[in-house]
């Protein structure tokens, strides 16, 4: 039977795509939920070119009890996964990899910065304006916002470019780095995702932990 590899590849990058965008919420037995509330999401353009990285958090601002957020990062190499699937189809054999694996990591922050973020985000306006040249794009940017009031608001633009986008790039910029930070210093949490109603089949991911180790993440339709 001929092996379609290029389907194959189309299904890896479906699901990485379902994974790197999260879950809609995350939820720790009694002791914590959380809401999907803002993501960010860097990727190499013009193709989509080596690592793609979300940063996600998860809070209750309605629960005034409720202190912490979750912070959740995953990264995608979809270029070392390109390339293993254009081996595979060069050499004719059977796919060494059919499902995606990416590296993952969680950890605790403060609430009260979470605040912090919302409120940047809320002084900023969102340009709608159409750009009259077309400047090559290297750096894609992405923030996605869901509020409680269930209104969202998803934009992707050019870190490149400097004219009505500079202030929300300069926020992003701001965030991420600030994630950065708080990823590499707060406590690391490990927890299981609840998924369902992604597509017709079952799908299946890897998480690689920083410590080495692997967890595999099943959704089911």
């Amino acid at each position: 039977m001929d092996i379609n590899y290029t389907e194959i590849y189309g299904k890896l990058r479906d699901t990485a795509e379902i994974v790197l965008g999260g879950p809609r919420g995350v939820s720790i037995n009694t002791e914590f939920w959380g809401g999907y509330l803002i993501g960010l999401r860097a990727a190499r353009m013009p193709k989509i070119e080596g690592v793609i990285e979300t940063r996600t958090l998860y809070g209750n601002p309605v629960d005034q009890e409720q202190s912490n957020a979750i912070l959740r990062q995953v990264q995608w190499d979809a270029k070392a996964a390109k390339q293993i699937n254009f081996h595979d189809a060069r050499l004719g054999r059977a796919p060494a990899v059919t499902y995606p694996q990416l590296s993952f990591h969680s950890v605790w922050v403060n609430m009260e910065w979470v605040y912090e973020v919302m409120q940047m985000l809320e002084t900023l306006s969102v340009p709608f304006k159409m750009p009259r040249d077309h400047l090559p794009i290297h750096n894609l940017y992405a923030l996605h916002i869901e509020r409680t009031d269930r209104t969202e608001l998803e934009i992707s633009w050019g870190a490149e470019r400097q004219d009505d986008f500079l202030p929300l790039t300069s926020a992003w910029q701001t965030i991420w780095a600030q994630m950065g930070n708080l990823l590499a210093s707060n406590e690391p949490i490990d927890y299981d995702e609840s998924w369902g109603g992604y597509g017709v089949y079952p799908l299946k991911a890897m998480y690689e932990y920083q410590d080495g180790r692997e967890k595999e993440v099943r959704f089911v339709p």
